[in-house]
């Protein structure tokens, strides 16, 4: 009998997945600040508290690409049990880091 057993991510991992997410749906570097990253790591705990992330980012019906993917109304309803306070500069932060410009050009 097997029994599997669920390895909780760090919010750092679940942020350096969502930066993955966002990278393998665009094609392209998604670097994000030192700053992004600390003020997402906060936000990314609480998604965790309320059930989130702990499923596989390899599905795309995860919360993991729910997020990086952008579809903000869908997105939204998704995470549903975190108010707007933990969920709107979440999705800010990510949406900064896509409109981020690397070496000087800005994503498309």
């Amino acid at each position: 009998m097997s029994t599997a057993t669920t390895v909780m991510k760090t919010p750092e991992e679940i942020f350096n997945l969502l930066l993955q997410c966002m990278e393998d749906d665009n094609g392209g570097p998604m670097p994000a600040t030192e700053a992004q990253r600390a003020a997402a790591l906060p936000m990314i705990e609480l998604c965790c508290s309320a059930g989130y992330f702990a499923d596989d980012p390899a599905d795309l019906d995860s919360s993991f690409w729910r997020l990086a993917a952008g579809e903000r109304s869908e997105c939204r309803e998704f995470f549903c049990r975190v108010p707007d306070s933990v969920y709107e500069p979440l999705d800010k932060i990510l949406g900064d880091v896509f409109n981020s410009p690397i070496d000087g050009k800005v994503q498309p």
